[in-house]
């Protein structure tokens, strides 16, 4: 029996000491496990990151790439637009003066936004149509109209104090646009005999709905000639082709152009088509597009700045005058450059 149990005293403690080597190893293991987690788990966000990364860059390719067109697509139409001028310019050397559709031509494909600014108007005017009531403002309407195309002697002259302004101002919602869209309406069925401009705007909120004017004098009124020149913008914040005072000033030079030989003469052949001019500053515009080609045609006979007016009224209305951009340099250049001239 004791040679028995000393040999089972031997087998117990080679077991136990296998059973511990056992656990060594399972924890060891252990170990090893959670390492490898670990190091799987920092694989797995290295992984993240460079497909982040990777997206990033795609998406910064990809902007890159639309930047690259988008400027070598301006870089074309100035260039077509360039090779257009030099083309009209051959023509136009050798086979003389250029046409009274070639001119206006000339002019419409350097004044685009004028284009951008007649389609807006038109969407207005459709859905301002759609908010009139019959018989709303009529006495405004007709009163305006009246102003506009009709005007007592007082307008020809600024020693009679007529008001060469008008200018619509009410709450929100109090009808102004929809009353000018009436009045545009109006004016584009009739025309009127009449020598000065004028000009209808409405402005952000006043005291009230009524009606309320400013007056600003012009170029005195020469002999009375065609119908009126009926020219509507319509400023919206939210679209910047219509809402830079540039593009009032070109379109009002387009429908001028479109109505005054002589002054489509005189716009056709200025510097209109410079890359520089888009860069000038409103005032400066102005000038160049309204008052040295209108000086070009109509002076030298008449106004104190030696102007004379073209034989045809100009009924200016301007809607919403308050989302125009660079209001400031909107109402220096056209109501305050020389006194209005």
């Amino acid at each position: 029996p004791a040679a028995e149990l000393r040999a089972a005293v031997d087998a117990a403690t080679a077991l136990r000491d296998e059973v511990r080597e056992t656990n060594v190893a399972a924890v060891g293991a252990a170990a090893a496990a959670a390492e490898a987690q670990v190091r799987i788990t920092t694989c797995v966000a290295a992984v993240r990151r460079i497909g982040a990364s990777l997206a990033d860059r795609d998406a910064a390719l990809a902007a890159l790439i639309a930047d690259v067109e988008e400027t070598a697509a301006e870089k074309l139409r100035a260039l077509d637009v360039r090779v257009a001028s030099l083309e009209r310019k051959v023509d136009a050397l050798t086979s003389g003066e250029l046409s009274p559709a070639q001119q206006l031509q000339r002019i419409r494909e350097a004044l685009p936004r004028a284009a951008d600014a007649t389609q807006h108007a038109r969407r207005v005017q459709q859905a301002m149509a759609g908010k009139y009531v019959a018989g709303t403002r009529d006495a405004d309407v007709a009163a305006l109209k009246s102003w506009a195309l009709e005007g007592a002697a007082s307008l020809a002259s600024p020693a009679g104090g007529g008001a060469r302004v008008r200018v619509v101002v009410g709450i929100r919602g109090a009808g102004k646009s929809v009353l000018l869209a009436r009045l545009v309406e109006e004016l584009g069925y009739r025309t009127s005999s009449g020598a000065s401009g004028a000009a209808v705007a409405a402005g952000g909120a006043g005291g009230g709905a009524g009606v309320a004017t400013d007056a600003a004098t012009l170029v005195p009124a020469a002999d009375a000639g065609a119908g009126a020149i009926v020219i509507p913008h319509f400023f919206d914040h939210s679209n910047v082709r219509v809402a830079a005072p540039a593009a009032l000033l070109e379109n009002v030079a387009c429908c001028l152009a479109e109505r005054l030989p002589e002054y489509r003469r005189a716009l056709s052949q200025s510097g209109i088509h410079a890359p520089e001019r888009n860069a000038v500053a409103t005032p400066d515009l102005f000038d160049a597009l309204l008052l040295e080609p209108l000086a070009a045609a109509y002076g030298g006979d008449g106004g104190e700045d030696g102007l004379s007016a073209p034989r045809a009224r100009v009924v200016v209305v301007i809607d919403a005058l308050d989302e125009a951009r660079e209001t400031a340099g909107l109402l220096h250049a056209v109501l305050l450059r020389r006194g209005a001239r």
